[in-house]
């Protein structure tokens, strides 16, 4: 087994292990951790397909067990396209932490990562805490319709640092989609939920600890339902013996929204940037209304990314996403954009097109986006383009239902 080598990049520790097998990297956000305290630890491989990147972790132990895994392309400042598998644990109880060899295998070459120890302080006895609350909630769920979550700041924190909706955001329960959305003021977190299956959606309670103080976060319990079902298909009329027994019905297309909900987000936007945002929003309607769901929504994630008008923007483009029933992938990044750490969010809209395993034709379909799906694009092998839609799936697509912006 090599030697482990303490790095430091983005002033996160980082263990490199050098095997015969395929390279991997360990970054880990801090040498020590707290109780409650969010901690991650990210493997790096040296291999551009997350499909083709197998991790077997070791044995957790109680206490620190990932409430959170995920995995996916990043692009290296080298300009490399590596697979990043990421850990995040919520240490509830105090100890030190062994960490047995993580394994790692690519195309059946296989590496094994150093053990390596984590400590974990507790609480301080006096540690000043906030409770939030849940606010602006549903009473019910439906499977397959989103809904927004919202979790209020306390009354009067003083001069406390509050912790990020990143450092809040909750583990994604089973049978549903988990996504943060940019908190509104007053708001500590805001999350769009879509629930995959009927049930009970649930959020445990969790304490949050960030910067010498503690943030109680309550449990959520909500009722989902099943899908409403078709009140015309109790009514449809028999089929007459002799033809067939699928009747011909219309195709319902969505509307594209509406400006003046818009327009009450304009703040101190002036005459000209106003009249900006009008062109844009035409444009984008004129898109739609020809049928083009990808151009429009690609025209409005453009400009909600670049254009003084972007909240508007955004709230148009949600809004036209939600009529289309595409599945969330999250808002643009606004401001300083670093292109050597590859792309943070989604950069194309995809046309309606197959997702494939690998890229080839004959190769197995994964499932079908449908037209106006936003992805993140990473590498790209001959006419195919490998996308992800975080949380939901990730492969190949021809690159011609590629739409970058």
């Amino acid at each position: 087994m090599a030697r482990v080598v303490l790095l430091f990049l983005l002033f996160l520790p980082v263990f490199a292990v050098a095997e015969q097998g395929p390279e991997v990297l360990i970054r880990v956000s801090g040498e020590r951790s707290r109780v409650g305290e969010a901690w991650v630890l990210t493997l790096l491989t040296r291999h551009a397909d997350p499909n083709g990147v197998s991790v077997e972790p070791p044995g957790f132990a109680a206490g620190l067990e990932p409430e959170l895994v995920r995995q996916g392309p990043r692009l290296m400042p080298d300009g490399g396209l590596w697979t990043f598998t990421e850990y995040r644990f919520l240490p509830d109880r105090p100890g030190s932490f062994a960490f047995g060899p993580f394994a790692v295998t690519v195309s059946g070459s296989r590496s094994l990562t150093e053990p390596f120890t984590l400590e974990v302080s507790g609480t301080e006895p006096d540690l000043p805490g906030f409770s939030l609350a849940w606010v602006r909630l549903p009473s019910a769920l439906t499977v397959g319709e989103s809904a927004v979550l919202a979790l209020s700041l306390p009354s009067d924190p003083g001069t406390a640092a509050l912790p990020s909706p990143d450092i809040l955001m909750p583990p994604v329960p089973p049978g549903s989609i988990l996504e943060s959305m940019p908190p509104e003021p007053g708001l500590a977190m805001k999350l769009r939920v879509l629930p995959l299956e009927a049930g009970e959606f649930t959020l445990e309670a969790r304490t949050v600890i960030h910067a010498g103080y503690s943030f109680r976060v309550p449990g959520l319990r909500l009722p989902v339902l099943p899908p409403a079902a078709d009140p015309a298909a109790a009514v449809r009329p028999a089929p007459v013996p002799g033809t067939s027994s699928r009747l011909a019905e219309p195709e319902i297309f969505p509307a594209f929204p509406p400006e003046d909900r818009a327009l009450a987000l304009q703040g101190r936007l002036d005459a000209a940037g106003l009249a900006e945002f009008r062109n844009i929003y035409l444009q984008a309607r004129n898109f739609w209304e020809d049928r083009q769901i990808a151009e429009a929504l690609a025209l409005l994630r453009r400009h909600e990314r670049d254009h003084p008008a972007g909240a508007m923007l955004a709230h148009v483009r949600r809004e036209a996403e939600n009529a289309a029933g595409l599945l969330p992938a999250g808002d643009e990044r606004r401001g300083l954009r670093l292109p050597f750490l590859g792309p943070q969010g989604p950069n194309v809209v995809l046309r309606e097109t197959e997702l494939r395993s690998v890229p080839d034709e004959a190769a197995g379909e994964l499932r079908r986006f449908a037209e106006g799906q936003a992805a993140r694009a990473g590498r790209r092998s001959r006419e195919w383009i490998w996308v992800q839609v975080p949380g939901i799936a990730s492969g190949w697509v021809k690159a011609e239902k590629v739409i970058f912006y």
